[in-house]
């Protein structure tokens, strides 16, 4: 044996019991232990097992199983030991204490060997008698029996713990056993994540002589751990630990994980959406939807929740082509589901028709208009839910906005606010969106028809309706684009500019390779040359003030959401949120979270110099300047906006500056 280990075996004590005696008394069972050693072996080997045990919790089921002796001769042996004073019976029946001081003299009397044998033998029988999935009172209680000796072990077993890679313990197996049912514990009835998560590492850590015969045990001590650091907020190592388990379940491949890697999938899922990582979110899902469709028996429900996820995460990164691929795949494998209801199928045309409309190529906006028209003649038929109904209305009324007549959109918009006036006052998330939506749409179908002033009121409505109770990046970033067009129609140039630039800074924020980016920066110096002809128009509506006007009803389905199989809605508001901008300079911030701030200031300040608000721009590029130097006080950014800030300071026009197109956090 390795002598380090042959050290801390000699050294390893028993500190869990709290029953101390005399030195006389210690003394006295010393030596009493030497006769019994002489003169009755079952007796002493019975007292040797209760060394490694916990000292207050001894119960005769423990010794009997460890013993593998008859009834009559282990009582015979318990009550010498009971009458020698070795162990002291406790008010609950059958279940002794010793004192610690003797345990540590039993253990020295110990050779290694022996000591190792006795520890095996006691974590084989812990390990058989432990009630996995224990949900009854009765069983529940047994854990709690059987608690204390765990760790006991658990700390005798520490000291047989090899460092490194490539050796095996002598006790491995043991280890792992023991280590892994208190993880098991810790999880499910301590519910202690620090103690969790020290006995996962540990168990996932030893190395064994057969790995194959605990790689499910390790997975599952993985996916605890994982599930610890969530609920600790340490979510990069719940992530590292989802991806070990899943690095072992792939290994298994048997049929009878598959359901718990499709869990480990999710909750992996959910972390890169907290997170806003949208990039992670989409690779993670098409492993996941890789991984269903090798199953030998495929869920269908499940492969087209995963297509429609994919769909909504495409059309919120911009990427719309890709969106009605993943929606069409999801309907194709719906439509020839066998226990489809009439709901679910007209939930998942709606979501299609949906798709077609926010199409950046337009291509399918008729066909949109035939698959929400059926959606909405089931939903009127079954007459399930008002907002179903709501939110059917607002997608035929996107799809006129797109084709015309804007009066069909205006109608379809009207009986939207009209339904969602019999709705309860307080929103779900899902007919907020429903609100949002079809208030954004009906600015621009008024927009079309030449009401520009109608349009403002709606869209500052839409926009004050998001900051308030959604705040949601996607809606903000559409209802200051659309806010912008308004202005724009109006010949507010510099409103159109503070407005275009927010929309591109948000769409920034969601995706830096949005396609919208580029159309805005196209329509930005557009406008930004036409407001320079023009800057003696006086100043119509402040660009900065919020809106004040809230619209009598508004209503929409998300841009960017789910469908649920058996719920009402096809979309749901974005999980995202931005913060309103005089929080985001913190000083104390990770570098990594400030430097996108440190680039929204930038731009921002950018927009309101070429809109000659210097006050403003000046504001945020020492915003900017801050915390870029947080970043690095060397940041070349720097440079770039002490030059807008002379300028800004000096009050210049910037008759020849040229439209600085988005930099990218530098």
């Amino acid at each position: 044996m390795d002598p380090a280990v042959t050290k801390r075996v000699a050294e390893t004590k028993s500190d869990l019991a709290q029953t101390p005696i005399s030195a006389t008394e210690l003394m006295t069972r010393q030596m009493s232990f030497k006769r019994i050693q002489r003169g009755f072996p079952i007796a002493a080997k019975c007292l040797m097992l209760c060394g490694y045990l916990h000292a207050d919790f001894i119960s005769e089921e423990i010794l009997h199983k460890a013993l593998n002796i008859q009834e009559t001769e282990f009582k015979k042996a318990i009550d010498l030991l009971k009458k020698l004073k070795m162990i002291e019976p406790t008010a609950t029946n059958a279940i002794y204490t010793i004192a610690p001081q003797l345990q540590e003299f039993i253990r020295t009397q110990d050779e290694i060997e022996l000591t190792q044998a006795r520890l095996k033998l006691l974590a084989d029988v812990l390990y058989n008698l432990y009630p996995f999935n224990a949900d009854k009172p009765t069983e529940i209680a047994k854990v709690k029996e059987l608690q204390p000796h765990f760790e006991a072990l658990a700390s005798h077993l520490d000291a047989y713990i090899i460092p490194g890679k490539g050796q095996i313990a002598p006790l491995a197996d043991q280890q792992v056993q023991i280590f892994s049912v208190l993880t098991y514990i810790y999880a499910s009835y301590s519910k202690d994540p620090r103690r969790l998560i020290h006995y996962a590492e540990k168990a996932v850590n030893v190395e064994v002589q057969y790995p194959g015969y605990f790689y499910e045990v390790k997975a599952n001590c993985y996916s605890k751990a994982a599930n610890a650091h969530r609920e600790l907020g340490e979510m990069s190592k719940a992530i590292d630990k989802y991806k070990q388990c899943l690095g072992i379940y792939s290994i298994i491949g048997e049929t009878y994980v598959m359901l718990k890697v499709s869990a480990v999938y999710h909750d992996l899922i959910n972390i890169y959406d907290n997170f806003g990582d949208l990039r992670q979110v989409l690779a993670t899902l098409y492993k996941k939807l890789e991984f269903l469709q090798l199953l030998p028996t495929k869920s269908t429900v499940d492969i087209v929740r995963c297509y429609q996820t994919l769909g909504n995460l495409h059309r919120k990164l911009g990427e719309t082509k890709k969106a009605v691929e993943c929606d069409e795949k999801a309907w194709e494998f719906y439509s020839k589901f066998a226990a489809a209801t009439e709901l679910d199928k007209a939930n998942y045309l709606t979501n299609l028709a949906y798709s077609y409309i926010v199409d950046a190529q337009k291509v399918n906006v008729n066909k949109a208009i035939e698959l929400q028209s059926k959606a909405l003649e089931i939903h009127l038929r079954i007459n399930n839910s008002p907002s179903n109904i709501a939110n059917a209305y607002c997608n035929l009324g996107l799809a006129y906005c797109v084709l015309g007549p804007e009066q069909e959109a205006v109608d379809c918009f009207n009986e939207t606010f009209k339904i969602l006036e019999t709705l309860p006052q307080q929103d779900t998330p899902f007919v907020l969106a429903i609100r949002i939506e079809a208030t954004i749409g009906m600015g621009n179908a008024q927009r079309a028809l030449g009401n520009a002033d109608d349009a403002i009121i709606c869209h500052q409505n839409a926009l004050k309706l998001i900051a308030e109770k959604n705040k949601s990046k996607q809606y903000l970033a559409q209802g200051h684009y659309e806010l912008g067009q308004d202005c724009l129609a109006l010949k507010q140039y510099k409103e159109a500019i503070w407005n275009l630039g927010q929309a591109r800074m948000l769409y920034y924020l969601i995706n830096p390779q949005h396609p919208l980016i580029a159309v805005i920066e196209s329509r930005l110096e557009a406008v930004i040359a036409e407001e320079k002809k023009d800057r003696k128009r006086p100043l119509e509506v402040s660009a900065t003030s919020t809106p004040i006007s809230s619209p009598s009803q508004s209503g929409s389905s998300g841009p960017d959401t789910p469908s649920q199989m058996s719920g009402s809605s096809t979309r749901t508001p974005s999980p995202l949120s931005i913060a309103p901008r005089e929080t985001f300079f913190k000083p104390e911030e990770k570098v990594q979270a400030t430097k996108p701030s440190a680039f929204v200031y930038y731009e921002l300040g950018q927009n309101l110099l070429a809109s000659r608000r210097y006050q403003e721009a000046i504001c945020n590029f020492e915003q900017a300047k801050k915390l870029y130097y947080l970043i690095d006080p060397l940041h070349q950014a720097i440079v770039l906006i002490d030059k807008d800030l002379e300028i800004a300071k000096k009050g210049e026009t910037g008759v020849n500056r040229v439209f600085n197109p988005i930099l990218g956090p530098f």
